[in-house]
């Protein structure tokens, strides 16, 4: 190469920047310039072998030397960096090229001074580097096409396409059309095969690259520098040369976000019918399409190669033309599924109950916890519930760990409580209503009160009893009790027979307009007589059916008893009410009422005739 290129420069500098930090080996040849300021003189070398070449030089010196002072001299006999203390003067800079191989260039570039040539003047600057590149030069190759239409033909050079393809290599391929001029820079020490496309009626001859390259067969391998035009001549005949091209459909599937395609999950179509991936198809020459059926979950590149970007293809007889797409896998944003508890509030049963959970997704659902607890609860309360979940579709949605799935409520049931009142004749002690409260197994819960329903006077008592649950798990109750304490009643007393209490006497018959002595005891539970709190009360008597029994009573004509009120006896410890019947119907039924402050209704019938 003739010239630095900015980037070369660059690394000059930084190569020089190193020698200057690190420590360096020094071969001075010792001078005497006491009175005279010197500069340490840097000498190296690069060899570049990116074009082919292969030079590694083991033991080419290099040296910077003053021809009027042959003792001012820095050497390196392998090419090593090397650094010397020298005074000012011109420096004549040398390269050993005697083992370089032909199409290297040899170049001396300094950093200070003044360089002149391959020499340098030095003028007692601190410092000066001197650098000599030694690059390989890459060899250019020229395909020509010569046309032969002696016999008629009309094709030109224009009409094939020219081909290089190195056999390591594919940054330096070219192809041209064959009337085209240009030389390309390729790689040394490669082999590269010459290709062309086809042109029907048209014979290919064979390839010549004169003597210069290294030609064999339909291949050449250029050395560095070396310039090669390389030559095909087609002969129009009837008759002969391709008839058809081929096209080659190439996939490159890219799985960087999970996907595991390959190509066979593609299917590859030339003009719509459907080809194999990687084979070369035979076509008739013309414009054809390549395309492809994508998969879901990939994005698909344009189409590239000899397509273009739509899959678009012209095609002539002969030509072997490739086309390239790749589909790249899409980076999966899952969803995050929920779970939540179906079968919230249950009622309390006695026994555990478990929350059903489900996911917003097909799934499976494991370790159900209850306020942490992995044990189903069996108390009334509100658990807030928390499980992992695994989705059907892994792909898309995420997994679950301890996730919330909301509340399972266990809600309280009622108790099954049964209360009797009670009916029991006054004996001045008192008296409470009995009942239960029984849970779900039949137990008998804590918590029933019916202390209101204790009593020991005489009357009717509408009383209530509640239930007040102290576990938790039922709810609380209330209700209704009749709750009786009541005199004794032995029946009425004569003249009245009451059938009710006297067994096997007939009903009493009254002679009309008589005065009937309605009589009767109340008693304590001892079978004493007792005076009410307040006198009964006479129930004014209601007729009943007709009656044609006989008088079977005596008559009495007691003065009749006035108002509603039974009076008391305190000599005989009854009550008496002298009931006249003077203006009722007779030959009828009569049922005659006292109301006692117990509560109580007591009745008897009599006839009147």
């Amino acid at each position: 190469m003739q010239s630095l290129s900015i980037s070369l420069r660059l690394f000059i500098t930084f190569f020089c920047a190193a020698i200057f930090a690190g420590a360096l080996i020094v071969f001075v040849t010792p001078f005497s310039h006491a009175q005279e300021a010197t500069t340490l003189l840097t000498i190296a070398r690069v060899v570049i072998n990116d074009d082919g070449g292969s030079y590694s030089p083991t033991s080419a010196f290099i040296q910077a030397y003053n021809p009027e002072s042959p003792d001012d001299i820095v050497y390196s006999g392998n090419g090593a960096t090397t650094t010397g203390e020298v005074p000012p003067g011109l420096y004549e800079l040398l390269d050993d090229t005697s083992g370089m191989p032909d199409g290297y260039s040899s170049t001396w570039n300094c950093i200070g001074g003044v360089q002149i040539g391959n020499s340098v003047q030095i003028n007692g600057e601190p410092e000066v580097t001197c650098i000599v590149v030694d690059d390989d030069i890459a060899p250019q190759l020229k395909l020509v096409k010569v046309v032969d239409n002696t016999t008629g033909g009309t094709a030109t050079a224009h009409n094939w396409q020219l081909t290089a393809t190195a056999t390591t290599t594919t940054q330096r391929n070219f192809s041209d059309f064959g009337d085209s001029d240009a030389f390309h820079d390729v790689d040394a020490s490669v082999v590269y095969t010459l290709s062309e496309s086809g042109l029907p009626n048209y014979s290919a001859g064979s390839w010549d690259c004169g003597t210069t390259g290294h030609q064999v067969g339909n291949t050449v391998n250029l050395l560095p520098s070396e310039v090669v035009v390389c030559t095909i001549t087609n002969t129009y005949a009837p008759g002969s040369g391709p008839t058809t091209g081929t096209l080659t459909l190439v996939k490159q599937v890219v799985n960087d976000d999970g996907g595991l395609a390959d190509e066979n999950d593609f299917q590859a179509q030339i003009d719509g019918d459907d080809v194999a991936w990687s084979s070369a198809i035979e076509l008739a020459p013309g414009a054809h399409t390549a395309s492809e059926t994508n998969l879901p979950g990939y994005t698909a590149g344009s189409w590239g190669g000899d397509c273009a970007s739509d899959g678009a293809v012209a095609l002539l007889a002969g030509e072997n033309k490739t086309c390239t797409i790749t589909n790249d896998d899409v980076a999966v944003i899952k969803i995050t599924p929920t779970v939540s508890v179906n079968n919230s509030p249950v009622v309390y049963s006695g026994a555990p109950q478990a929350a059903i959970v489900a996911g917003s997704v097909g799934g499976t659902v494991s370790d159900i916890k209850y306020d942490g607890s992995s044990a189903a609860p069996t108390d009334v309360g509100t658990y807030a519930v928390t499980t992992d979940f695994v989705p059907t579709d892994a792909t898309n949605y995420n997994n679950l760990d301890d996730a919330s799935a909301g509340d399972f409520t266990i809600e309280k049931t009622d108790p099954v409580c049964s209360v009797s009142g009670y009916t029991v004749i006054y004996d001045g002690f008192p008296h409470t209503a009995t009942g239960s409260c029984l849970g779900i197994s039949g137990e008998t819960l804590a918590g029933l009160d019916l202390s209101g329903t204790t009593h020991n006077a005489i009357s009717v008592y509408n009383d209530s009893w509640t239930f007040i649950d102290g576990i938790g798990n039922y709810n609380n109750d209330s209700g209704p009790v009749v709750d009786w304490i009541v005199y004794g009643f032995d029946g009425f007393l004569q003249p009245i027979n009451d059938t009710a209490h006297q067994i096997g006497l007939a009903l009493s018959v009254f002679k009309g307009g008589s005065t009937v002595p309605v009589k009767f005891q109340i008693k304590d539970a001892n079978g004493n007589p007792i005076e009410a709190a307040t006198l009964p009360i006479w129930v004014i008597p209601q007729m009943g059916s007709p009656m044609s029994s006989s008088v079977v009573e005596s008559f009495y004509s007691e003065p009749a008893t006035t108002g509603s009120l039974f009076k008391w006896d305190p000599v005989a410890q009854q009550y008496i009410y002298n009931w006249s019947t003077k203006g009722l119907q007779t030959g009828r039924w009569w049922r005659i009422y006292v109301v006692l402050d117990d509560g109580s209704v007591k009745s008897v019938t009599i006839g009147l005739k």
